[in-house]
């Protein structure tokens, strides 16, 4: 790209301040955040997702790029081999072995990556919701020599393929629902003491789940209740609650409290929890892909996406965060898949947040230094919403003033379209007093999401460039009087190490001072050459150059976007 062709990009994408914060109006709520209460690290724990990952025999799964999964820091699977040809278990033990293949497959491609992988036995058994109405399910007639010869096969299956690290065991899935569980509520409560009581046996090292209902509890739900009973009863309570979160009748502001209760009332521990299968189809944009991962977070709460494919489908595309694109032969991501590749980058520390009183807003946000990230959306509705931060001084703000902020708007245009990177709608200034600072938010559809970016004093926030050395060294003198805009990562193209010696000694930057140790060329290759008064520094990290506003003297920069401003000469 030309240098004149890249102020063209430049003045495309920054063009006014941000779009997203409205002129003041009436909001219909306020979800809040408080950078000064810290609630621990970023996990991303919404960062799961049920089957999604093509079958490749046993073997790992290539067909979809690995960086798609990397980027969005991909964290945990649930499968079991629903869906295949193969009949499962109730139809004869080959069937079983080409599901339990299936669920090899999907293990192995999850723990590529580093994720958890929660075992469906009921699929692998053959209740997929779509099996024939003939189907044997577990205790038939008051006989259980199936199913627990069943069970055994499968702790020794997961044995012999070395399928224990990572391993879940959940065990049966949405039972009180007449597709998957298609006997009396007494069978299955018996089923759930006895598989819980051979696994346990069996694998005494595996996690197990449940009882993944598709109902969250409530305090009055029959069968949530006398399922705690039964497994208080036997000494069988699982390592992990679990349940599904895909009703839009009740959010998990309401419904952990609720279980927390049922929890004293039973007398049963507080454990881990999984919300296993998360958001109707309906529900899968980015805006309420925040609502959702906001109150994964606000709860500690790990979460997996459903997944609404059938048969093949069911078994490719992350959950609908990518899509087979006809033009390139590849996997491409869509407006979903955006949002939670900038949810993977918000490390740091997060912070207390609160949903609007309507719960129809929510935000999620963390600290980073003298930065902070919110992530904001709606549960599928349009409108406009007030986002209030406190606590402004933590990142090293005056208590009253004006601050930079940096919006971020993302799209959505259907499952199996690529709508870009994020449109970043450029900075504005807004003045904030009493430590606090109210964003009015217009999001122009209900599937609209936004980020807001802050940073603290002495913080520049102008935009990003990448420099082709080769480029810049025959280009000759040069004032850029804006920056340069060339993309996102700062690498720099046949770059031996003359021509970067080359271009530090032709490089002049106000503001930027020369280190009192030895230069990098004599003494730290790979270091940092210039340091700056308080706008930024230069620094050569292999073959990348980087020139980035915004560092204070001897801080290390974590963000991999890199600025210039100033001169070549």
């Amino acid at each position: 790209m030309t240098y004149l062709a890249a102020l063209s990009v430049f003045s495309a994408l920054f063009i006014g301040p941000a779009a997203s914060l409205a002129t003041r109006q009436s909001p219909a709520g306020t979800a809040t955040v408080d950078l000064a209460t810290s609630i621990g690290p970023a996990k991303f724990l919404g960062a799961g997702f049920i089957y999604g990952w093509p079958d490749n025999g046993t073997s790992v799964d290539t067909s979809i790029p690995d960086h798609l999964a990397r980027d969005i820091k991909f964290n945990s699977c649930r499968a079991g081999g629903a869906q295949i040809p193969a009949p499962g278990w109730a139809g004869g033990f080959d069937g079983y072995v080409e599901r339990f293949k299936s669920a090899l497959s999907n293990y192995r491609t999850t723990r590529k990556f580093g994720g958890d992988f929660i075992l469906l036995p009921h699929d692998l058994w053959g209740a997929d919701s779509v099996q024939g109405a003939g189907t044997a399910f577990p205790g038939d007639n008051g006989n259980w020599t199936e199913s627990d010869l069943f069970l055994k096969q499968v702790a020794a299956d997961l044995k012999a393929n070395d399928m224990l690290e990572g391993l879940v065991f959940d065990i049966w899935n949405e039972p009180e629902i007449s597709s998957f569980w298609a006997r009396s509520w007494e069978q299955y409560l018996e089923f759930y003491v006895r598989a819980h009581k051979i696994i346990r046996a069996e694998l005494p090292q595996t996690l197990i789940s449940g009882p993944s209902f598709a109902d969250a509890p409530t305090l009055t739900h029959d069968k949530w209740n006398s399922w705690l009973s039964a497994v208080a009863g036997n000494n069988t309570i699982p390592d992990i609650w679990s349940w599904h979160q895909i009703s839009s009748a009740r959010d998990l502001d309401l419904v952990v409290p609720d279980f927390n209760t049922l929890l004293v009332q039973h007398n049963l521990p507080k454990r881990p929890i999984d919300i296993n299968e998360y958001a109707w189809p309906s529900e899968q944009t980015p805006a309420h892909s925040v609502f959702y991962l906001s109150q994964l977070e606000r709860h500690d709460l790990r979460g997996l996406r459903a997944n609404w494919g059938s048969g093949a489908a069911l078994h490719d595309n992350m959950a609908d965060l990518v899509f087979h694109n006809a033009t390139t032969g590849s996997y491409s991501p869509n407006g979903e898949w955006y949002l939670y590749k900038y949810y993977a980058d918000m490390v740091g520390e997060r912070v207390a947040t609160a949903a609007s009183a309507d719960a129809k807003s929510d935000v999620f946000a963390v600290v980073e230094g003298s930065g902070a990230k919110i992530l904001a959306g709606t549960r599928t509705v349009q409108g406009t919403y007030e986002v209030v931060v406190s606590g402004l001084s933590r990142l090293g703000l005056p208590t009253e003033g004006s601050v930079q902020v940096r919006t971020h708007r993302f799209d959505w245009a259907g499952a199996k379209v690529d709508v870009g990177e994020p449109v970043d709608l450029g900075v504005a200034n807004v003045d904030y007093s009493s430590d606090t600072l109210k964003l009015l938010v217009t999001y122009p559809t209900n599937s609209t999401a936004f980020a807001f970016e802050l940073h603290g004093a002495n913080y520049d926030m102008r935009p990003s460039a990448i420099f082709n050395l080769a480029a810049i060294l025959a280009f000759g003198p040069q004032v850029f009087a804006q920056p340069l805009n060339l993309g996102n990562d700062a690498q720099i193209v046949d770059s031996s190490k003359d021509k970067l010696d080359s271009l530090q000694a032709r490089t002049s930057i106000p503001g930027m001072v020369k280190r009192s140790e030895p230069s990098p060329k004599k003494s730290k290759p790979d270091g940092q050459c210039y340091f700056c008064k308080g706008v930024g520094y230069m620094s050569v990290a292999g073959k990348t150059l980087a020139f980035t506003i915004g560092a204070a003297p001897g801080l290390v920069v974590p963000q991999t976007s890199t600025h210039f401003w100033g001169r070549l000469d």
